[in-house]
């Protein structure tokens, strides 16, 4: 890891839009991975290119693991490190379950995190970080859309201010 500021990614409703009824996203191709197959969006090889000039990228998606070996490569992405975020089973409704684990492994690193799941408990984790000097922006995409181009350019303005 280098300098850069963080860029915490998911996969399911960020790089990999959801489905609805069956239905592929616009935009985007099937990627069959071993196990099933997910929404593929050509777009996110420029986007992740350009982002991970300006971020060291980390996995915070519950693939864990399985981001590196199944989604990486097909997104141009070497094998990035991975927060082992634990299950999601006793989060209660209505709070961000990977909260924890992102906490303690960003410690006081500037970060950029980008998920479909964040929930006002993790926005008002990030208003903490921020007031306390600790650069920290939280982008919630639309899961059926998953991140756009608009919110790309937000992560490197961001990360130009860092």
């Amino acid at each position: 890891m280098t300098g850069k500021p963080l860029l915490l990614l998911d996969i399911d409703g960020v790089l990999c839009p959801e489905t609805l009824d069956g239905a592929l996203p616009a935009g985007c191709e099937w990627l069959g991975v071993s196990g099933g197959r997910v929404p593929f969006d050509g777009r996110n090889l420029d986007r992740l290119r350009r982002l991970r000039s300006a971020f060291d990228c980390v996995w915070a998606t519950s693939w864990e693991e399985e981001a590196n070996e199944r989604i990486g490569p097909a997104h141009g992405l070497p094998a990035l490190p991975v927060i082992c975020l634990g299950s999601s089973a006793d989060a209660p409704f209505g709070t961000t379950w990977k909260l924890a684990a992102v906490a303690t492994f960003a410690g006081e690193r500037p970060l950029a995190w980008v998920d479909d799941d964040l929930w006002e408990d993790a926005f008002a984790w990030a208003a903490v970080r921020s007031a306390a000097g600790v650069p920290t922006l939280l982008l919630r995409p639309e899961p059926r859309q998953g991140w756009t181009a608009v919110q790309v350019d937000e992560l490197l303005a961001f990360a130009a201010t860092v």
